[in-house]
């Protein structure tokens, strides 16, 4: 797999996190994001020549730009659930002190 497919597959999997973000499918998420993760890391490998390097830069960028969308979506949702959370355990001290 050439330095360009393994970027473009990144970008992919990362287009796809989005989608299941977006549509709150967080156990594909997770299962997507093993192999992202893993061709992420394969990034610290490449090792591309000077004719290759205006294309990965644009390529790197849209990752990143896509890596910051995607960690948005998972900090609002992570937000999200926390006053969830909040209000369920308020629930529980309101119903606590009731029954005493």
């Amino acid at each position: 797999m050439s330095d360009t497919d393994i970027i473009n597959q990144t970008i992919q999997l990362t287009l796809q996190s989005i989608a299941f973000a977006e549509q709150a499918e967080w156990e594909q998420l997770q299962q997507n994001e093993a192999k992202r993760q893993a061709m992420i890391t394969s990034l610290n490998n490449l090792d591309f020549d000077d004719s290759d390097a205006s294309s990965m830069r644009h390529q790197i960028t849209q990752l990143i730009d896509l890596n910051e969308t995607l960690s948005a979506l998972c900090v609002a949702e992570r937000d999200k659930m926390a006053v969830e959370i909040k209000h369920i355990n308020k629930g529980k001290k309101a119903t606590s002190a009731y029954m005493k």
